[in-house]
């Protein structure tokens, strides 16, 4: 079996929200987050498709808002909306165990890594995926790059510390499409994401 993966750093934990406000509001007070960027109505192929609909991104809305303690973790909120308005119940707690059902409920969502070789690691995950010795391990597609988004996608609420600042959220935006990863689901029902460093 090939050799143990090279961590970077733990990129972020992914949280499933029902309001993103008041769990902003919750993780700040309680833990002292600091809020940062706020991305709006996501509906790129690789996000969509930890929700099972990877195949059909343009039905399912995310939002996303990132909150961190300095030099210790951060958080990447996310609620996940339909974009015609109907109403999906999603359980706490709840989710598949194949990649293609995706997350179905609120709670812990995948645990995202930056890792040093992200094709490298893609071919070490595989490894296990298809060792019959190791049963259940489901691995997305090969490493693909998150969709460019729009300026009117990425905002900072009067709570954020990078409020007003429209340099550094025109950067936040132009990163976004340089980011790269893919995602598995361990034996355990565990969510993964790895991905590559950006700049």
């Amino acid at each position: 079996m090939s050799s143990h993966l090279k961590f970077v750093e733990l990129q972020n934990i992914r949280l499933v929200v029902s309001d993103l406000d008041a769990a902003s509001e919750f993780y700040r007070d309680v833990f002292g987050f600091i809020e940062m960027q706020s991305h709006e109505k996501i509906n790129d192929p690789v996000l969509t498709s930890w929700f099972g609909f990877g195949d059909r991104p343009k039905e399912l809305d995310i939002n996303i808002r990132f909150m961190f303690i300095p030099e210790v973790m951060t958080l990447a909120l996310m609620k996940p909306e339909f974009k015609d308005g109907r109403h999906k119940k999603w359980h706490p707690f709840g989710n598949t165990n194949e990649i293609t059902g995706g997350f179905q409920g609120y709670g812990v969502a995948p645990i995202s890594f930056l890792v040093e070789d992200l094709d490298a690691a893609y071919k070490h995950i595989l490894s296990f995926a298809q060792d019959p010795s190791y049963d259940n391990i489901s691995i997305s597609a090969p490493p693909q790059k998150l969709s460019p988004i729009k300026p009117h996608q990425v905002s900072a609420s009067k709570n954020s510390i990078i409020h007003g600042n429209t340099a550094l959220l025109e950067r936040y935006r132009k990163v976004w499409e340089t980011r790269e990863n893919f995602h598995f689901r361990d034996p355990f029902g565990i969510h993964w994401v790895l991905c590559s460093n950006v700049v």
